[in-house]
């Protein structure tokens, strides 16, 4: 009997120490956004280079992930903040079908482009844990980057810094 009380007391520490490290999440700033080709859940193929001269927002992300649900009432706020002077786009890294991400775009009435990765996007944006949002400037560069959550007032501060 000891023993399990002693393995129920580690895993629970290293629960702790998981959620702990989640919920901070990691932030970290690089160069060059690299590029992708992706489909967006409408059908129409878009390229992050169409976005060019407009600040975006990417928005690594699985429906099933319960801190990017979490995101998404943020996201709105960024989103009716800036209107088109920003563009958000929600990228499903973690194995969703179109139309998986297509219901989870109605039920949670998000309405700006969401695609389903098949361009290596979780690999070239180093995606080791979701959500992971990365703010790209007008010309390209990755301005800001972070695994975990964020507010929407924290959001709109390191926008508000590149417009």
């Amino acid at each position: 009997m000891r023993k399990v009380e002693i393995i129920f007391v580690v895993a629970l520490i290293a629960l702790i120490v998981i959620v702990v490290f989640v919920g901070r999440g990691r932030e970290e700033v690089k160069g060059d956004a690299p590029s992708f080709t992706l489909t967006g859940t409408d059908g129409d193929d878009f390229s992050l280079s169409d976005f060019r001269g407009k600040v975006v927002v990417l928005d690594l992300m699985a429906t099933w992930c319960g801190p990017c649900i979490l995101e998404i009432p943020h996201l709105k706020e960024v989103q009716q903040h800036y209107g088109d002077d920003v563009i958000i786009l929600s990228i499903s890294v973690g194995g969703d079908s179109n139309q998986e991400l297509k219901n989870f775009k109605v039920v949670h009435g998000a309405t700006w482009r969401f695609a389903v990765d098949t361009d290596d996007v979780i690999i070239k944006y180093s995606a080791f844990q979701i959500p992971k949002l990365v703010i790209i400037d007008e010309s390209g560069n990755i301005r800001f980057a972070r695994e975990g959550t964020i507010s929407s007032s924290e959001l709109i501060e390191k926008i508000d810094v590149l417009l």
